[in-house]
């Protein structure tokens, strides 16, 4: 249906979802957005990224392509399946929920935030009570001022149990 609305367009959006059902985390992804879970201190990246580095890495373990090559491609974070690129070729899933404790956290993240902050930084910023951890977030983004800064854009949920 979302390639019938674009009418041909090149355009479409990432996907990061996730179900909490009988204490237990459900996720499903397409695209390059990442789903985190923030557990005792440590961030769990769950998903893979669809873009055409991972195709770039198993031409590499092949011996198709050279590594300083793969590392240099200019397409390399292009995406190789999303909402609106005709047939999804990927999509993350598990199968089997993840058994939440309480007071863990699901972090869901579009790429302006997971490709300004380090990991370090996203822990430092989950530390706190979870409004405070989104604001923490936004602002330390603004204060690194990537220039040609994508959308930012995260969900912090966290699990009472």
């Amino acid at each position: 249906r979302i390639n019938q609305m674009l009418g041909g367009q090149r355009s479409g959006s990432t996907l990061v979802s996730a179900i909490v059902r009988d204490g237990y985390l459900y996720f499903l992804t397409i695209g390059d957005s990442h789903i985190y879970l923030y557990r005792n201190g440590n961030l769990i990246l769950l998903n893979r990224e669809h873009i055409y580095k991972e195709e770039l890495a198993l031409q590499v373990v092949n011996g198709m392509l050279s590594a300083d090559r793969a590392n240099y491609d200019a397409q390399a974070k292009s995406l190789t399946s999303y909402l609106g690129a005709g047939k999804i070729t990927h999509l993350d899933r598990n199968q089997e929920g993840i058994k939440l404790l309480p007071k863990d956290r699901i972090i869901l993240a579009s790429d302006g935030v997971f490709g300004t902050l380090t990991p370090e930084q996203m822990e430092e910023a989950l530390k706190l009570p979870v409004a405070e951890s989104a604001v923490k977030m936004r602002d330390k983004i603004e204060e690194i001022g990537k220039k040609h800064q994508d959308n930012y854009t995260a969900l912090i949920l966290e699990y009472l149990g």
